[in-house]
């Protein structure tokens, strides 16, 4: 089996084009498709930082009104606070979560979609003998004996580039498929780890500020009563 790398590329018939055709439509569907879940995780991950965001504010209003009571009623005021926040934010890493975790099985079934698709081209490339972006061709050896019968070598001649990289192009695509959501669950993680350790170092600080040094108001037990 020789390497013809000098012969002129071997054209595609009309049912293989059509075949690329359809393949590269499947490809193009399936890809808008898993823009679609991408950008609902997207979506879900947005939306709890906005949640963080708006929790957050709560947790820093409640620190200028531990700065205007005493300390003990600042304090209060903090631990509910931070109640609330817990209680809040854990709902919306909740629906953030379920949100990611429902567009499992969408995905599942396009990854399966997309690996028979790939099936499909493999079998369409070995049918056809295609290899790369060549095609192996079987041809006739001339023979020095008229009266032999003829004898066939396989060889391997340039395809269409046009087709040839089309075919190359829509196989690439589907052999890198991976499950982006464990990324996004991931990100639910880091958001939650994240906004709990400022929702509650937050109002320690505050205490630290505007009780530990004395600087808060003074409870009205402790204020000196007049003689």
């Amino acid at each position: 089996m020789s390497d013809n790398v000098g012969s002129p590329a071997q054209r595609v018939t009309p049912e293989q084009r059509h075949t690329i055709e359809a393949f590269e439509m499947m490809r193009n569907q399936m890809h808008l498709e898993e823009v679609d879940l991408e950008k609902r995780a997207e979506d879900a991950i947005s939306s709890l930082g906005i949640s963080a965001q708006l929790m957050l504010g709560f947790i820093s209003g409640s620190v200028l009104l531990q700065g205007k009571f005493a300390c003990t009623v600042g304090i209060s005021v903090s631990l509910m606070s931070v109640v609330s926040f817990v209680i809040g934010f854990g709902i919306a890493i909740t629906v953030a979560f379920n949100k990611i975790r429902r567009l499992n099985r969408p995905l599942q079934e396009l990854r399966r979609r997309q690996s028979k698709l790939y099936t499909d081209i493999m079998h369409f490339k070995a049918e056809n003998n295609f290899v790369g972006d060549r095609a192996r061709v079987q041809v006739a050896v001339a023979n020095v004996d008229p009266d032999s019968s003829p004898q066939y070598e396989y060889r391997f001649v340039h395809m269409d580039s046009q087709f040839s990289s089309r075919l190359i192009d829509v196989e690439d695509s589907l052999s890198g498929a991976q499950n982006f959501l464990t990324h996004y669950e991931s990100m639910v993680y880091l958001m939650a780890f994240g906004a709990a350790i400022h929702g509650i170092t937050i109002p320690l600080v505050a205490y630290h500020i505007f009780c530990g040094t004395g600087k808060g108001s003074i409870d009205k037990d402790t204020m000196p009563k007049p003689i």
